[in-house]
């Protein structure tokens, strides 16, 4: 009776994403727990190993990425906020009747620059609460001195961060040197962890076969999203096209 052999189900370890790579590595060192041979156990412990390291340097490089992707929101909103209140300025004083009453209108509910970005940790809430409180004043008047294009833009790029840095620092995460180099190294023990099990199924009576089951089930199951993962995007595709 031939001997249970590992089954990747379609998985390419090279391709996955690092999400997935991480959840896949888990749940091997947890089900790793079983094996048997004394090879395969060191093998387990040097995933282990590796695994923490590419997610030290996962946790270090989004930290980074993080911090600067947000100071470059910061610096682009305190801009655009500043020239709003330039406008205000100007119009307040330059003698036209309907620019200083439309500024009036506004300048009660124009918190100062100062106040708003004294802590970058906290800018991006209290400019959400700023502009809040500008937009209780009709669009007319932010029209009338000439500041509506710059509260739109404000509004544009509080929503760009909320709904895109993330994805933009994950990019820039998975193109690092420290974490590429971690996770090429991760990848390489998995596959000295499957070629440890190999041996021990071909040349040890198949003595790794409780964890070999329990690995398919694991490959299968990555797999599985994969593939649903692949025909969402064909169907988006082809509805799109």
């Amino acid at each position: 009776m031939a001997n249970v052999q590992i089954s990747l189900s379609g998985v390419s370890i090279q391709r996955l994403r690092m999400d997935m790579l991480s959840d896949l590595t888990a749940k091997l060192i947890q089900a790793g727990a079983s094996a048997k041979e004394k090879t395969t156990k060191e093998e387990v412990a040097l995933v282990k190993t590796a695994a923490k390291e590419f997610n030290a340097a996962k946790v270090k490089e989004k930290t980074n990425q993080s911090t600067q992707v947000t100071q470059q929101y910061f610096e682009t909103l305190k801009k655009r906020y500043t020239a709003l209140g330039g406008c205000l300025t100007t119009a307040k004083n330059c003698g036209i009747h309907d620019k200083e009453v439309a500024a009036a209108n506004i300048i009660p509910k124009y918190a100062n620059v100062s106040s708003v970005f004294a802590l970058k940790s906290e800018a991006i809430g209290r400019i959400e609460k700023a502009i809040a409180n500008l937009r209780t004043v009709k669009d007319a008047d932010f029209t009338t001195i000439g500041a509506l294009e710059l509260l739109v833009d404000l509004e544009n790029i509080i929503e760009e961060y909320r709904t895109a840095v993330i994805s933009r620092v994950d990019i820039k995460v998975e193109k690092c040197k420290s974490v590429v180099t971690a996770r090429q190294n991760l990848m390489t023990h998995i596959q000295g962890l499957l070629s440890a099990i190999k041996y021990a199924q071909d040349c040890r009576n198949g003595s790794e076969t409780e964890l070999v089951k329990q690995y398919n089930t694991i490959f299968g199951e990555i797999g599985a999203l994969l593939k649903q993962s692949a025909t969402l995007r064909a169907k988006n595709k082809k509805d799109a096209n």
